[in-house]
């Protein structure tokens, strides 16, 4: 590739008049990641030149100052967007409602006289732009590009396969200030993604400002220090937290609404609510203490719920709302005397059905607010739920098929090959539940192989990636950006699984096109993202024989997982650990490590630990002295002489925890 370096090429592309030295061209052929319906390639090419005017419909003005933001000179920004006609050697923006084309579709033209990008709507000039941008030098992401280049001449015909095409986003578990959240608008965007599934409420936090309520985000929007609601997942030792003000949630709205992305919000219901009830008690049932799930039988929760979603529908633009419906702990409202008079009196037989009554009143409320209901795929095991509502298929791809079979509208995001918070390789963070998978993964997921049949395609609205948080605050130290790192290149993978018809996908081609121009162009984007596995020295572990005690009982066969040195598998305790609560471990013989690991808590999760604690060692197992501070509940060290035992002491109670998770010692030999 190689960029205008003429003089007489130069003084070609700044007047676009006829020369007898013609420019180089850029690049044949771009590598566009998704992958457009049609490309085709025509003789010539357009000069661009940091003054190349962008002219504009009026429904599009939005677009043309954006793509002013990436061309041109800083002093020229601003000054060659105008509204009107297109003119010759410019980049014209215009939607043609009567195009031949689907919703989002659009036509780039490429020629000597200029560039003609023509949506079908405002999201399919937006999705040209796009286009156009990948046929620019990587360092037009950067923006400001002021470097004439001759780009090549064609015609792109596009458009997308699934009208929905989404990314979740959770920033209940870990919090993410508005800078991050946009930010991430941003890169999602780059690859044609127009929907955010915003996840605004959880166990660990509420995290959107309610004026009716305003407690529920001044104060659940919080944990640990003085906050009822228990530090989790990290940053033990102050208040953490923050939430959005519905004026930041309109910033942020206005900032996704020009990038063609619509925001979904979702305060989930009726389970993972425990931020909300350590801020309102009463929610619960009279019979539930430390719950998470809103009482079923109570009045007064309708009342409030009807406030806070009356609020959200109208702050949020978009005619849908994720109401939640996962993970419901149905034994609360099976011990609640009021909930199982309710079952009897409505006829309901289960706790399925019962979620179904919880949710049916709020999808009235959302009905009566012009919005359509969102849930997750448990939500309609009761078979009560109006076929009207949304369905997020999590679960697994058996979950997606039954919902599609039974008639609902579905968006599939099976976790297996689209819940970005898996880790990539055995080596990286992340959960491990849904497998571990890359890219190459998500990129593999293909309907007609997974039995999807073609009546149930008929109801598949779309595909969503997703992330959840609760890893991230203490995967943020290793990582200068554990978001992008989790998410790209998986989203890339997404992006062509939503956009791009099926018979022109193939592995290699995707490959080649994302490693070779896509990773340039990502790097320009500022997209911190993961190329490849790390290189992990592989180690091997000494299993010396030990014997195991504590001040508190392990449950189960939990003092086998930890002296046959069962890695990877859970012991945990049968009681919260109090202040001064000890492990300890005795070795038969006195021994000498490279390395010592701790692990409480699970071995890739910070939660059921020590959140503070020391880790002692000594040679005789009399005498004791200090290896170190657990950090999340671990500490790796070497121990600087021999060792005869090891003890790792609680030094703070009252965590929220109800049990603590230990792991089997991690020694390498000295």
């Amino acid at each position: 590739m190689k960029k205008i370096l003429s003089v007489a090429a130069l003084l070609c592309a700044v007047s676009l008049a006829s020369c007898s030295v013609e420019p180089e061209v850029y690049a044949e052929q771009p590598e566009f990641l998704p992958l457009p319906v049609e490309v085709t390639a025509t003789e010539g090419e357009f000069v661009f030149s940091p003054k190349s005017a962008i002219d504009y419909s009026a429904d599009v003005e939005a677009i043309a100052i954006y793509l002013d933001e990436y061309l041109g000179s800083a002093e020229q920004k601003g000054k060659i967007v105008k509204p009107g006609k297109p003119r010759k050697g410019a980049i014209s923006l215009s939607v043609n409602e009567n195009m031949d084309i689907p919703a989002e579709g659009y036509r780039l033209t490429i020629e000597k006289g200029g560039v003609v990008v023509e949506g079908k709507d405002y999201g399919g000039v937006f999705n040209g732009v796009q286009t156009l941008l990948q046929v620019f030098p990587a360092e037009v992401y950067a923006k400001g590009y002021d470097t004439p280049t001759a780009l090549p001449a064609m015609m792109v015909e596009d458009y997308p396969r699934f009208e929905f095409r989404g990314q979740h986003l959770d920033i209940a578990r870990t919090f993410m200030p508005k800078e991050e959240v946009m930010r991430f608008i941003d890169n999602i965007a780059y690859h044609k993604i127009n929907t955010l599934h915003w996840h605004l409420s959880d166990d660990q936090g509420w995290r959107v400002e309610i004026k009716s309520h305003p407690e529920l985000a001044e104060v659940g929007g919080f944990r640990g220090g003085d906050s009822p609601v228990k530090a989790t997942l990290g940053a033990w030792d102050e208040k953490y937290g923050g939430y959005f003000t519905q004026d930041d949630i309109r910033e942020v709205i206005e900032y996704a609404a020009v990038r063609n992305i619509e925001i979904i919000p979702e305060i989930d219901l009726p389970g993972h609510s425990l931020a909300a009830a350590n801020v309102h008690p009463e929610i619960l049932c009279s019979t539930s203490h430390n719950g998470n799930v809103w009482c079923a039988s109570r009045e007064e929760n309708y009342e409030l719920l009807g406030d806070v979603l009356t609020e959200l529908a109208a702050l949020f633009p978009s005619k849908y709302f994720h109401l939640g419906g996962d993970e419901v702990n149905m034994s609360q409202w099976m011990a609640c005397p009021e909930c199982r008079e309710l079952m009897r009196k409505e006829g309901l037989k289960s706790g399925h059905e019962l979620e179904g009554y919880f949710l049916s009143r709020l999808v009235k409320v959302l009905e009566g607010l012009d919005k359509t209901a969102v849930v997750w795929n448990e939500a309609i095991n009761g078979d009560n739920l109006t076929k009207d509502v949304l369905v997020s298929g999590w679960e697994d791809v058996d979950a997606c098929l039954d919902a599609t079979a039974k008639g609902y509208k579905t968006i599939v995001m099976p976790a297996y090959y689209f819940y970005f918070d898996m880790k990539q390789s055995a080596a990286e963070p992340g959960f491990t539940w849904a497998n571990t998978f890359d890219v190459k993964t998500t990129y593999s997921f293909e309907f007609d192989k997974l039995g999807f049949t073609p009546e149930q395609m008929k109801n598949v609205y779309g595909v969503q990636g997703a992330f959840w948080s609760e890893v991230y605050l203490s995967s943020k130290p290793h990582y200068e950006n554990y978001l992008d790192y989790q998410t790209f290149p998986r989203v890339c993978g997404l992006s062509e699984v939503a956009w791009t018809q099926p018979e022109k996908r193939e592995w290699t081609d995707f490959e080649g096109r994302l490693t070779g121009a896509h990773y340039k162009r990502m790097d320009n984007m500022g997209i911190l993202y993961r190329a490849a596995a790390p290189e992990v020295e592989k180690v091997k572990y000494i299993t010396p024989a030990v014997k195991f005690s504590s001040s508190m009982t392990l449950a189960g066969r939990g003092e086998e997982v930890i002296t046959k040195y069962k890695i990877g598998t859970n012991a945990h305790t049968t009681k919260a650990p109090k202040v001064g609560d000890w492990f300890l471990f005795t070795f038969d013989n006195v021994q000498e490590f490279g390395s010592v690991e701790v692990i409480t808590g699970y071995t890739y999760f910070p939660d059921n630990i020590f959140t503070k604690g020391i880790v002692e060692v000594s040679a005789d197992g009399v005498n004791y002295t200090k290896a170190g501070d657990l950090l999340n509940g671990r500490l790796k060290f070497t121990p600087s002489g021999k060792v005869k035992a090891i003890k790792v002491t609680n030094q703070q109670g009252n965590t929220g925890m109800n049990t603590t998770y230990l792991q089997a010692l991690q020694l390498t030999a000295k």
